[in-house]
């Protein structure tokens, strides 16, 4: 539902977006474990420090906080515009993006803050944003939360989509050996998670051991391999289960579970409900 909080304000059950100036910006800006946070500088610049590291996010940029991470000293120039989204992790899981799209642009998000955006980008994602905060403010407009519900999917379709285009720094990821880990883990997970569901598969194709796999999944993603493999697949399954016509038998036939049964389970004890509950059909 479209919730009109103050004027600049708008939030649904994607996410929360308020556009600000340098007077409003707090001191420190941070997300929900599992969640994100996207800043867009529309005008002037943003400058803040994570982990004693400083960046200055300028105009027709755009920048991604994840998880637990924390951004302080945050300080704006006179000029600064933009506009903060918080998205909830419950959506993240939801969204219906090709899988290893998904995947590409999640391990982006882990490994790299800032993404200039091209003059047309820019243009559109300030269009959508304006357009939402315009509509929020607004009364008696027939589907109003429907409306905006489909405007906040395409703004997110179109922010996965600068995510996902970005490619990492080839010399940053030749020099830090477990960022290569990371990128060639995520190569190898978008191609075989629905065959290969255990840790040591992907920790011998890599040459590695399971626990190191984990340390480096740890370090910047902040779960355990094998929570990066059970999300990926959970992922898939909920968009399986949410479509017409789709049996539960047949999602676990999709991923390649042994039974029914087996794939009944193996969901239950990772999302707290049976499939056949999350799909609508208890």
């Amino acid at each position: 539902m479209g919730e009109v909080i103050s004027e600049n304000y708008v939030s649904n059950n994607i996410m929360n977006m308020q556009y600000v100036e340098a007077l409003q910006v707090a001191t420190t800006l941070s997300c929900d474990a599992d969640g994100i946070l996207i800043g867009v500088v529309s005008g002037g610049n943003i400058r803040f420090s994570i982990g004693g590291v400083n960046y200055k996010v300028m105009q027709d940029e755009m920048f991604v906080l994840h998880g637990v991470v924390k951004a302080e000293e945050v300080k704006c120039s006179k000029a600064f515009k933009g506009y903060f989204i918080s998205v909830e992790a419950k959506y993240l899981t939801t969204i219906n993006v090709d899988t290893a799209d998904f995947i590409a642009a999640d391990m982006m998000v882990r490994t790299t803050l800032i993404y200039p955006l091209e003059p047309s980008q820019a243009e559109m994602m300030n269009e959508l944003a304006w357009r939402m905060i315009c509509l929020s403010n607004k009364s008696n407009v027939a589907l109003q939360d429907n409306i905006l519900l489909s405007l906040s999917e395409a703004y997110m379709y179109l922010i996965i989509s600068v995510i996902g285009s970005r490619q990492l720094d080839v010399e940053s990821v030749r020099s830090n050996s477990s960022l290569m880990v990371l990128k060639r883990f995520s190569e190898l997970l978008k191609d075989n998670y629905i065959l290969h569901k255990n840790v040591d598969y992907y920790a011998s194709q890599l040459g590695i051991s399971s626990k190191y796999l984990s340390i480096v999944c740890r370090k910047y993603r902040g779960v355990t391999a094998s929570h990066v493999i059970d999300g990926v697949i959970i992922r898939h399954a909920k968009m399986l289960l949410k479509q017409q016509g789709v049996s539960v038998q047949e999602v676990a036939k999709r991923l390649n579970f042994p039974s029914q049964s087996f794939f009944g389970k193996y969901f239950k004890q990772r999302v707290g409900i049976s499939p056949s509950r999350y799909k609508g059909d208890e």
